[in-house]
């Protein structure tokens, strides 16, 4: 599926969905990023709030059960959600050397940087690994050593944060679906009625409109900014 830039460098595609309906895409305007954000923003600030509120369900159902769980449990379910930020910022820190082609280079040469490339990618790939292991051998050691008043109050920060996370991306890619979604070519009759009505698709049919919005963004939709830079919900309490 090709895509092509208007003249106002807007790059856009089309896609046939599963029932054979045509959606043409676009890449989201200035003003919907900032609105994407802001509105993601908000979905999550909602989130946090909610599980700040011992009266709401969010809070019942996902922090205040917390309290019966098993230290052990609690060991095991903190590495789990913490281990994912643990993650990402390996993939932050460790990126593979860029292999540039050299000058007027013949085709042996750009096989050569290809092949180079590709070791170079796996070397990154397995220090990532390994600083991963590292790092969530290090927790689990730190845990162990931890009182059950520690541990609740950390665990209910980690659950926190993976709620409030989730509800920042389900609307940032609600609102990414919406915006770039198009019924006629002319990209002129917005494809859903509303973010709320993209909620109701499937997550596969979301998942594969991401994807081909991807291929058509510059950037990648799941770079989150400076959101991932909050501040835990409260600091656990040594005990």
């Amino acid at each position: 599926m090709g895509y092509d830039l208007d003249q106002f460098f807007r790059v856009k595609s089309e896609v046939e969905l599963p029932n054979g309906v045509t959606c043409y895409l676009r890449t989201v305007a200035d003003w919907e990023v900032r609105e994407r954000q802001d509105r993601a923003v908000l979905a999550s600030k909602k989130r946090r709030d909610e599980l700040r509120d011992p009266e709401s369900e969010a809070y019942q159902t996902y922090i205040e059960v917390i309290e019966f769980t098993s230290d052990e449990d609690l060991r095991r379910s903190i590495v789990m959600l913490e281990s994912r930020e643990i993650r990402r910022q390996a993939l932050e820190e460790i990126h593979p050397r860029y292999i540039a082609f050299p000058d007027d280079a013949s085709l042996k040469e750009k096989h050569e940087v290809l092949e180079k490339r590709e070791k170079e990618e796996q070397r990154a790939r397995k220090k990532r690994e390994k600083v991963i292991k590292a790092r969530v051998k290090a927790l689990e050691k730190t845990l162990s050593k931890k009182k059950r008043e520690y541990l609740l109050s950390r665990m209910k920060a980690a659950q926190e944060s993976a709620w409030v996370l989730q509800a920042f991306i389900v609307a940032f890619d609600r609102l990414t679906v919406y915006y770039s979604c198009f019924k006629d070519k002319a990209r002129k009759t917005r494809f859903f009625n509303s973010p709320e009505d993209v909620g109701q698709l499937t997550q596969a049919i979301i998942n594969f409109l991401l994807n081909e919005y991807e291929k058509i963004d510059g950037a990648s939709i799941r770079q989150l900014q400076d959101f991932f830079e909050t501040e835990p919900s409260s600091e656990p309490q040594e005990s």
